[in-house]
């Protein structure tokens, strides 16, 4: 997958001249790009008129693909597409000598402690032994109040 940047076409451009636009900037005939994702759009309103930016990942044959990442080596908009899938978390190891906490249950927490379970830490959170009512740190001993 090939990665274009600051592809730049005005606001009213008819459906086909991105692909075209692409095309073109690549040396290309249209029927050659196999599929077009468009990653980012953007406005460009540094100039009287006012235009749309795009980035996009082109999908074009394999040995086309090869061919065009060494032709376009330098170029500074034209290059691979990153790697953007998601990779689940590590497995953690099978004896440690201390078990993470999570510290709170916010949003954070609870995302915090998902993704440690996901690698297979033993889970457990901590919650302050104040109550939330009382508007005191949480390192005072509540039967000194």
């Amino acid at each position: 997958m090939i990665r274009l940047t600051e592809l730049k076409l005005p606001l009213d451009h008819a459906d086909s001249a991105l692909a075209e636009l692409i095309a073109q900037t690549l040396g290309l005939a249209p029927q050659q790009l196999l599929h077009v994702h468009v990653h980012k759009r953007s406005f460009d309103a540094r100039q009287h008129v006012l235009s749309l930016v795009y980035l996009a990942h082109v999908d074009v044959a394999p040995e086309v693909e090869l061919a065009l990442l060494q032709k376009f080596a330098q170029h500074p908009h034209i290059g691979p597409a990153p790697d953007l899938s998601y990779h689940p978390p590590v497995q953690a190891p099978a004896q440690l000598p201390r078990r993470p906490v999570v510290v709170g249950f916010g949003p954070c927490g609870i995302f915090a402690a998902l993704l440690l379970a996901q690698m297979g830490f033993p889970s457990g959170t901590r919650r302050c032994p104040c109550r939330t009512s009382q508007r005191r740190p949480c390192h005072e001993d509540p039967a000194e109040a």
